[in-house]
């Protein structure tokens, strides 16, 4: 419900119009022009409105603003029917007194600041100064993101005390239009994985708002945790592989990749493979994502050494608001989770029920849903990097395994770091994560997986010929954009975030016990976006995503408009239980057990546990499986998960 001054024949697409004066949706946004970090001194006005956002208790008519989709909190900003500094206060309040900071969405969480910015703003608009477009409206940050004056931490220890001298670009933009930065989000360790962390550092884990005994995913857990939790409007992720759409999906919010390159982080981004990685957003709504998207947008994708993209592109977005879904046509593609295959399972009974749910309303609005057999999607890959076997497949694989060393150490360069790449890994605390980085270094410095020159001609031929595939599939097919699951299961409890796969008797052979879909499209550098379609039996959100080539992004933001109408708004989290200074206390027993073969007895895997430290916490104290120590050759589990959809329990280690 709209509060009494917000009128409630504005839609939230009505007003992004207003305030933005652009009745076309059409926009550009350029890097250059936009002003650089400065340090912002308050003046007395400020300090006024700062001193009386510190001392307000948010109750009676405010309580309501965290509720508020960033577009309508942009337009009672703008209106002046509340300050950015009332705004700041209210997300804050519901972050501390709601429960919802026993979430733990944020590594650098700075309120004095953040008040101290809405201030400034406010501070504008009261000496007669323009404060449009945002007004003040906060943004969550993921911490790989530089932020100047945050520490960009990226969730590891070496890195706690990271102080980048100035913002990426995209932040500076974002700043320039007279918004402000809420905070550094919580992520998995180094950009990589499920955001479980141990708590060695300091940094726990952000715990999904709509189960809390299940993972929010990754690794852009945090952001994803901030905007579902409604203490934040909207934020900035990162997606390698998925890392902005998977959290987004666990937490029932829309998410866009764009094109690599229209969204300018230049180096200020904590790489994990340059030639994959973006900054994207997320939000409540598909209009949010407009919102932020205009703000942050080049207007031509950025062209570098890395081959990012293979030509100079538009970036200019022409979102059609009025988007009908009749006639629109829709792949398929039977690699990306329809079908099952060797590696994973079909789409398992718990989200089936609302996929197919949300494949009739497509359906029903007009959509046209044709599969189709996209296995030669997969061939190409295989070959995509020279020398490449089913064995270093994914491609990716050997990709990775060649750029996260070199990228992190330039990175490292780049910001005049004492640290080498050697200090980095020797502290990183999450043991799946080091062995990963000792082993990508190790076949770094081997040319085990390859060397420059197969870099070189996987730029020059393997991914060109890998996004040539999806455009012609989309021309040749009239397809709009390809429709799939972002996973093929439920968002998984914390205990079974394992760092192996579930090795399966019957066919001798690891099955993933969730497999995700959000690797192919960063491959062909394209553009994907997810929406979420409704909640399973036990209450956790589900999510299909739109998939193009590059320069689709228009098309993917359109989709998600049409589709937010047709699904109406998502249901919020659950009110968690009022707790006070809670800390989520995460372990990890680190695996024995190599991945080879079958575990030996005494073999331990990798399994997790949790407990909470603080006043009135135990409520979300749950059960979180069993330890998961080998019992046998033939076994793998001591009930850690008592079955895999998809898989007939007998087949299952240690339930014969």
């Amino acid at each position: 419900m709209f509060p009494p001054f917000l009128p409630s024949s504005c839609s939230r697409y009505a007003l992004l119009a207003v305030f933005f004066l652009l009745p076309s949706m059409s926009y550009s946004r350029h890097a250059q022009g936009f002003g650089t970090d400065k340090v912002r001194v308050l003046g007395s006005g400020s300090r006024d409105l700062l001193q009386s956002g510190l001392s307000a208790v948010n109750t009676g008519p405010t309580s309501f603003l965290p509720d508020l989709t960033a577009v309508q909190a942009v337009a009672l900003l703008c209106a002046r029917n509340i300050t950015a500094v009332d705004y700041v206060t209210a997300l804050n309040t519901r972050y501390v007194s709601g429960g919802y900071s026993c979430n733990n969405p944020w590594i650098t969480y700075n309120i004095t600041q953040a008040l101290q910015d809405a201030a400034a703003v406010d501070a504008k608009a009261s000496n007669g100064t323009s404060i449009l477009p945002l007004c003040g409206l906060p943004l969550a940050v993921k911490d790989a993101i530089d932020v100047q004056g945050y520490p960009t931490t990226c969730a590891t220890p070496a890195l706690a005390d990271f102080f980048p001298a100035s913002s990426a670009p995209l932040v500076n933009q974002y700043l320039a239009a007279n918004g402000i930065v809420l905070g550094k989000a919580n992520l998995g360790e180094l950009q990589s994985g499920y955001a479980t962390n141990p708590t060695s550092n300091g940094i726990t884990t952000a715990l999904n708002p709509y189960d809390p005994t299940r993972t929010s995913s990754g690794s852009s857990s945090g952001p994803a945790v901030a905007v579902a939790s409604r203490v934040a409007p909207f934020a900035l992720c990162e997606d390698t592989g998925g890392s902005c759409r998977l959290p987004a999906a666990a937490q029932g919010l829309f998410s866009l990749r764009p094109t690599i390159g229209c969204y300018n982080f230049s180096d200020g981004l904590q790489p994990y493979q340059i030639t994959r990685d973006t900054v994207g957003s997320m939000a409540r709504t598909a209009g949010d994502l407009v919102l932020l998207d205009s703000i942050v947008r080049n207007s031509v994708a950025k062209t570098t050494g890395n081959g990012a993209v293979a030509s100079a592109l538009s970036c200019t977005v022409n979102v059609n608001s009025s988007m009908s879904l009749k006639g629109v046509r829709l792949g398929l593609p039977s690699t990306e989770g329809w079908v099952p295959s060797a590696t994973y399972d079909g789409i398992s009974g718990e989200v089936a029920v609302p996929i197919n749910s949300a494949l009739a309303k497509l359906r029903s609005a007009g959509a046209v849903l044709v599969p189709f057999d996209s296995s030669v999607f997969q061939e190409l890959a295989v070959s995509a990097w020279p020398g490449a076997t089913a064995d270093t497949i994914n491609n990716l694989d050997a990709s990775s395994d060649y750029e996260s060393i070199e990228v992190l150490g330039r990175w490292l360069a780049l910001h005049n770091s004492s640290l080498s790449v050697t200090d980095v890994i020797n502290q990183i605390n999450r043991p799946s994560e080091k062995q990963s980085y000792q082993a990508a270094a190790m076949t770094y410095s081997t040319s085990l997986y390859g060397s420059t020159e197969n870099f070189v001609q996987y730029l020059k031929y393997g991914r060109p010929a890998l996004t040539e595939y999806w455009t012609e599939v989309l021309a040749n097919n009239s397809f709009t954009a390809l429709l799939y699951p972002i996973q093929n299961t439920e968002t998984l409890p914390i205990a079974s975030g394992l760092d192996y796969a579930v090795f399966n008797n019957a066919t001798g052979s690891f099955v993933l016990p969730q497999a995700s879909f959000t690797g192919d499209d960063p491959q062909i550098a394209g553009s994907s976006g997810n929406f979420p379609i409704g909640l399973t039996s036990s209450g956790t959100p589900t999510s299909l995503q739109f998939v193009g080539p590059p320069g689709h992004d228009s098309t993917i933001l359109s989709l998600l408009l049409a589709v937010e109408t047709l699904f109406g708004d998502f249901p919020a989290p659950p009110n968690p239980s009022v707790c006070s200074g809670c800390v989520s206390n995460v372990t990890l027993q680190q695996a024995t057990y190599n991945g080879t073969g079958q575990p030996a007895v005494g073999e331990v895997w990798s399994s997790y546990g949790l407990s909470f430290t603080g006043a009135n916490c135990s409520q979300n104290l749950k059960s979180y499986g069993a330890s998961g120590v080998g019992v046998g050759p033939a076994s793998k589990f001591n009930g850690t998960i008592a079955s895999v959809t998809g898989v007939a329990p007998e087949n299952l280690p240690g339930t014969a």
